[in-house]
């Protein structure tokens, strides 16, 4: 057993495992993390010594690694091209973020594999892999570590997130209105306030009244749609995750009206998987097992980015339906009808 960890340790400090994919063995005895709180996919810890960066624990990688953290071995070993892959998908995403917004409105991140510490709110969260491994009970886990620099927005007064939600899980819903909505936005028409009001939680609520209040807050709004619509159409074609908590706000810099882009992905739904997904809706045939899940976030996506469009007065839409396709009422209908189901 001696043997085989010091052969891990000897392992893990290679510091090139992967293309420029550092390995950090001494993390936590470097930077003795402490966590601050979740979100999304995410346990976000601050460090020592870093007042200005924070740590965010990709969660599916801990469950990924943790045979390897139980069983003290290599944890990319095997899986090299795997994670190659996934550090490679990332430079490319985060390289288009910023050529699409602006690196001033693009948190800087560096990414590495880490041990960070095993904290009882991991435990809850990973609960049926710990009941599973009931005999062993790790001090540390090995994981996706993102170091981010810290937001200068988040947690300032008058911050808002730019935040969809899931409309269809919200419980009492106006189902007409709904249809009316997902019909109008899909479809890249107009919609007036009032109607897009009808499918927004109070986060949602709350902007629109600060854009009609605040010029800046507007044309900051319509910068931000404009970019979000030619990021998704153009590559890597990706949906921003605006059903979390403040993965993306706007608020106020410096006396500056700006927007920072914090944590935009989640799964890394694409254009192309949600309309997939929907020609296969719209024709009743059997849906695939992540076609609900591309649906969900991708409707509630571009029902928001259009809705945001039309009210900061931005002519630009981001296109669901080929072209000379319209989604009529009832497809709306059924449309609540699947998303609503848990």
């Amino acid at each position: 057993m001696m043997k085989e960890i010091r052969q891990t340790e000897k392992a893990t400090e290679r510091k090139t495992v992967l293309r420029g994919f550092e390995v950090k063995p001494d993390f936590i005895t470097t930077y003795e993390p402490k966590l601050i709180g979740r979100g999304g996919e995410h346990m976000v810890f601050t460090l020592k010594g870093k007042p200005d960066l924070v740590a965010k624990v990709n969660m599916n990688s801990v469950e990924r690694f943790y045979p390897a953290t139980i069983h003290e071995i290599d944890p990319l070993h095997g899986y090299e091209n795997r994670w190659q892959s996934f550090l490679d998908d990332h430079r490319k995403r985060r390289m288009a973020l910023r050529e699409a917004f602006g690196a001033e409105h693009v948190l800087t991140q560096k990414v590495f594999l880490a041990k960070v510490p095993f904290v009882i709110e991991m435990k809850f969260a990973l609960k049926q892999l710990a009941e599973q491994n009931a005999g062993f009970a790790p001090k540390q886990v090995w994981a996706i570590v993102s170091l981010q620099k810290k937001s200068e927005l988040l947690g300032k007064e008058g911050t808002k997130s730019i935040r969809s939600g899931y409309v269809e899980r919200r419980g009492a819903v106006n189902e007409e209105g709904y249809a009316l909505a997902t019909q109008q936005l899909l479809n890249g028409e107009g919609i007036s306030e009032q109607v897009f009001r009808t499918i927004q939680g109070k986060h949602m609520e709350d902007l629109i009244d600060e854009m009609k209040q605040d010029q800046g807050i507007k044309d900051t709004m319509k910068e931000f749609t404009e970019k979000a619509i030619q990021f998704t159409t153009n590559q890597p074609r990706a949906c921003l995750d605006l059903a979390g908590e403040e993965n993306i706000v706007v608020g106020k810099k410096n006396g500056k009206v700006n927007f920072e882009i914090i944590d935009p992905f989640a799964g890394m739904i694409t254009l192309d998987q949600v309309q997939d997904a929907w020609r296969r809706f719209a024709k009743n045939q059997p849906l695939k097992g992540s076609d609900r899940y591309s649906l969900l976030n991708g409707i509630n996506y571009i029902r928001t980015i259009n809705g945001l469009s039309v009210l900061s007065d931005s002519v630009a839409r981001l296109p669901l339906l080929p072209e000379g396709v319209q989604l009529n009422r009832f497809e709306g209908r059924r449309l609540f009808e699947l998303l609503s189901q848990d």
